[in-house]
């Protein structure tokens, strides 16, 4: 059975953990995988809530 992910506190916690990351080692040095791993997430995760690695899945519609 497929597992029930509350989207919104899901976005709420990568944002979260992105401006840690970013905090941490700066806008040029933060990655995808930094960012899953600081929001206990696999890339894999991750990857759905973003279009690309440069637009936010939020911004496309």
């Amino acid at each position: 059975m497929p597992r029930i992910v509350d989207h919104a506190a899901r976005r709420a916690t990568v944002h979260e953990a992105l401006w840690r990351v970013i905090g941490r080692v700066g806008l040029e040095n933060a990655s995808t995988r930094e960012i899953a791993r600081e929001a206990g997430l696999s890339l894999g995760a991750l990857n759905h809530y973003f279009a690309n690695k440069d637009e936010p899945a939020h911004l496309r519609s």
